[in-house]
């Protein structure tokens, strides 16, 4: 919004609403305007321990109280569907439209995580780490999209690179060796690192004449899983326990990928069969509106199968954290202390 403020200050004066994408969506297809807090925490202008919209970030960015819309709880009914995109659809008018979430919430309930036990790993060109939490986290909370009786938060781990850097790695060097140089390290930020200094670019540590292209590939793709695994422990996970994490995303079609995961997090994976989960979980949550299911008093209602990841060989925890701590210690020599390697 100051980015529109300042460059197009003609269309932002003109402009009578602010709405995310998808609640431009459901303003489409209800004529409400609304929005949820899984969605509108991602704006940096709402207020967790309220509920609702801040009003001093709000005036502090210019925006007008009133441009804003209000906020439902996930999973609630925006509206029926009106006439006119009933008809663009072929459906019939007054089918309640659902406001389900964003886009990481609502994967997390179509992958069904909803046990704080066992975290949700997200696999796309950036990847998140999903942590469902009874109470608001200290840091890195957002608000789950649930119904009432499941956790209603989300601890959330995020990295930017993520399927970019591993499309790159096979694209540039082609398939990856199957096995790991232990002398060979990766830091894998091309693309620079929303937690680190924007000097936080992609770096190869340790490389030698024996290194062909097949050694790069493997480097780049664990690279990735170790810097999604320390993230996650500097956020307070735990690395190396026989408590198992789900995989999702397209990134989980990856055989070796989900390789480096497990041998980086030195945990059980167990793999969600079904790639597009915030899809699945915006038909979980309508379901659950309209009462067809009950993921409350059952658990496994319209959730997707998953499968255990066969590793093929232990999961070594000090292996991992020995690995983890020369990532984090050779990024701090090049790049300093930053918060992705303190």
């Amino acid at each position: 919004w100051y980015w529109l403020t300042t460059t197009q200050p003609d269309i932002a004066a003109g402009a009578k609403r602010i709405l995310l994408p998808k609640d431009e969506i459901i303003f489409r297809l209800t004529g409400r305007h609304v929005t949820d807090p899984s969605d509108a925490i991602s704006t940096g202008w709402y207020d967790p321990a309220s509920g609702t919209w801040d009003a001093a970030m709000v005036d502090a960015a210019g925006a007008g109280f009133d441009m804003l819309p209000p906020i439902l709880p996930s999973g609630a009914v925006a509206g029926p569907l009106q006439g006119r995109p009933a008809r663009d659809f072929g459906l019939q008018p007054g089918i309640p439209v659902v406001i389900a979430g964003g886009d990481a919430a609502a994967g997390a309930i179509g992958a069904g995580a909803t046990d704080p036990a066992t975290p949700l790993i997200m696999l796309s060109t950036g990847c998140q780490i999903l942590e469902p939490a009874w109470a608001r986290p200290a840091c890195g909370g957002w608000p789950a999209a649930g119904p009432p009786g499941l956790p209603s938060w989300l601890r959330v781990t995020t990295i930017q690179n993520g399927g970019n850097v591993v499309a790159w790695a096979r694209s540039t060097f082609g398939e990856p060796a199957p096995a790991i140089d232990a002398d060979l390290l990766f830091l894998p930020h091309p693309g620079g690192e929303r937690a680190q200094s924007s000097d936080a670019l992609g770096t190869f540590v340790g490389l030698r004449e024996r290194h062909g292209r097949a050694e790069r590939a493997a480097a780049a793709i664990d690279g990735v899983a170790v810097a999604l695994a320390a993230s996650y422990k500097h956020g307070g996970g735990t690395i190396g326990n026989d408590r198992p994490m789900l995989v999702g995303g397209g990134g989980a079609r990856d055989a070796v990928w989900l390789q480096r995961i497990a041998q980086a997090f030195a945990r059980p994976i167990r793999v969600i069969d079904e790639p597009d989960l915030s899809v699945w979980g915006a038909a979980r949550s309508a379901a659950t509106a309209i009462g067809w299911i009950d993921p409350v008093g059952d658990a496994d209602a319209w959730k997707p199968a998953v499968h255990p990841l066969a590793t093929g060989m232990p999961l070594d925890r000090d292996r991992a954290v020995a690995r983890l701590r020369r990532y984090q210690s050779t990024a701090r020599r090049i790049w300093g202390s930053h918060e992705g390697t303190a």
